[in-house]
């Protein structure tokens, strides 16, 4: 597959709206099968062993990160991303809703999805990891993506994770640790999920306060 990019000075010279527009155009042209070929080949992580911030001993940093980027008010983008909620009833542009897997020490995208704006972040992670995560990677999440099936699920590629919890999320203590930590088991229903078993899943667990500003905020757990 080949790829065509202008010259920097024909770029300069087109500069505008109008050239802005035009270049909308090709790539709707191309189409998104395309688009995502390109990022499937140039999307990876970029930190060479022993760089600040993106390592803890073997593991490369990671992150799950989410947002919202508006897209044309087009009827296509319209029907497919939906409108968030707003004051006056509905906002101006639709928006996508976009999850990335970030390296943490360099703040490369290493794999995304995008989805409607209605779609859940939790749902759009399960698509994500499984193919993006590596036995080489240490996982942080915030408390709103766990779940049983998507932390097994993860938890399956290898990679080690470190996920807040909700406070009120209660997990039986299954054993206390020396160094304060403790092991919890989530035990997932029966009948929950068809062909679940009800093999249990394992935590450690480490409560602690979060800092904001250099004043102590509410403790979380993790």
């Amino acid at each position: 597959m080949n790829f065509i990019m202008a010259d920097e000075r024909q770029m300069q010279s087109r500069a505008g709206e109008g050239f802005v527009a035009v270049a909308s155009q090709a790539r709707t042209r191309l189409g998104a099968d395309v688009m995502r070929q390109l990022a499937r080949r140039v999307l990876r992580p970029l930190a060479e062993p022993g760089a600040a911030g993106a390592w803890y001993r073997r593991w490369r940093v990671m992150a799950l990160d989410g947002s919202c980027l508006d897209v044309a008010d087009e009827r296509a983008n319209a029907e497919h991303f939906g409108y968030p909620a707003s004051s006056t009833g509905q906002a101006a542009f639709p928006q996508a809703r976009v999850l990335g897997l970030l390296e943490c020490g360099t703040h490369a995208i290493v794999a995304a999805e995008v989805a409607a704006y209605a779609q859940g972040e939790r749902t759009m992670a399960a698509a994500l990891l499984p193919g993006n995560l590596r036995a080489d990677m240490l996982l942080l999440a915030e408390r709103g993506f766990y779940g049983f099936k998507l932390w097994q699920q993860a938890a399956s590629t290898g990679a080690a994770l470190l996920w807040r919890l909700s406070s009120t999320l209660k997990l039986p203590v299954h054993k206390a640790l020396d160094d304060g930590s403790y092991l919890k088991r989530h035990l997932r229903q029966h009948g929950q999920v068809p062909g679940n078993t009800g093999k249990p899943c394992a935590h450690r667990i480490y409560s602690h306060p979060l800092m904001q500003f250099g004043v102590a905020a509410k403790s979380n757990k993790k």
